[in-house]
């Protein structure tokens, strides 16, 4: 994926448990497919989850990257191996073009399975606080 948004933009927010990504979404969507992208540092962005969805999600809904097959038809879902210090992207894509949802995050020192982490880097109790 290319694109260039300013961190602190999105409507989504993400935290994790052991390995695993979940993802809350503070505006409701029509849900048709989901992108996760990572990058260290300035380097250029790596995507390492896309699947595919079809789900109604409503303001505060929660969804784990495990609930969704992969487009290569893993069911494994995101897992994101420890890693710290990165900046991390998630698009929600809606049915229509226009309900796509974009949150990029930088995370450090690493994602917190305690708070949920909004992309103008505060982190809340509750997934959508703000």
């Amino acid at each position: 994926m290319q694109f260039q948004v300013p961190m602190g933009e999105g409507p989504v927010a993400v935290k994790r448990i052991g390995n695993e990504l979940l993802i809350a979404v503070c505006t409701p969507i029509e849900l048709r497919g989901i992108e996760a992208d990572v990058r260290d540092d300035e380097s250029p962005w790596s995507t390492f989850w896309v699947a595919d969805a079809s789900v109604s999600l409503q303001r505060g809904d929660v969804i784990s990257a495990t609930q969704f097959t992969t487009q290569s038809g893993d069911p494994s879902g995101a897992q994101l191996d420890g890693r710290s210090d990165l900046d991390l992207s998630i698009l929600l894509r809606g049915v229509d073009k226009n309900e796509n949802l974009l949150g990029v995050f930088l995370v450090e020192p690493e994602l917190s399975e305690d708070a949920w982490l909004h992309a103008d880097g505060t982190r809340t109790e509750q997934p959508c606080e703000q």
